[in-house]
């Protein structure tokens, strides 16, 4: 089971069960999950969770195709999905993992695809209105800033590049 154990299951599940519209209080514990959104306040991860939709797939769906452009960001919810770089396999996702997150900022294209294994459910949100979010709320935007800060940052202590920003 994924960090956050039964608190996320039960949410996921709760998600799983309602129409094609997310509910937004289920979404924000799953959305908690998410290193993204980690330093988001409770206030600012409610208007994030307000955007997300529900996406059902079948088995053998590319819900995103490598070098298309990303327009959305997904959490899955149920289910579960391959991903692959240049056709070979590089993972696979199940309740709880999320992908598409650079599309939410960049809309550039993808670095994989992923493809359904089973019928999955996902929480979907579009990028062009998480942008429009950020427009109207720039402590959200704020907040991205600094976790993808600290990740970069993680990331070069980790390789044993120098940071020269003093």
């Amino acid at each position: 089971m994924r960090p956050g154990g039964l608190v996320i299951a039960d949410a996921l599940a709760e998600i799983v069960g309602s129409s094609s519209r997310a509910l937004p209080g289920a979404s924000v514990v799953v959305l908690r999950e998410v290193p993204l959104f980690a330093g988001l306040s409770g206030r600012h991860l409610r208007k994030v969770a307000k955007l997300a939709m529900l996406a059902r797939y079948r088995a053998g769906v590319a819900i995103v195709r490598e070098g298309a452009r990303g327009h959305d960001f997904y959490v899955i919810l149920e289910g579960r999905a391959g991903v692959s770089r240049g056709g070979v396999p590089a993972a696979t996702l199940v309740a709880g993992d999320h992908f598409g997150e650079m599309a939410l900022l960049d809309r550039r294209p993808r670095s994989a695809t992923v493809t359904t294994e089973t019928a999955t459910t996902a929480l979907r949100i579009p990028a062009s209105a998480f942008q429009k979010l950020l427009r109207s709320e720039p402590t959200i935007a704020l907040a991205l800033l600094e976790t993808l800060s600290l990740r970069v940052r993680d990331l070069e202590s980790s390789s044993g590049s120098i940071d020269h920003s003093g």
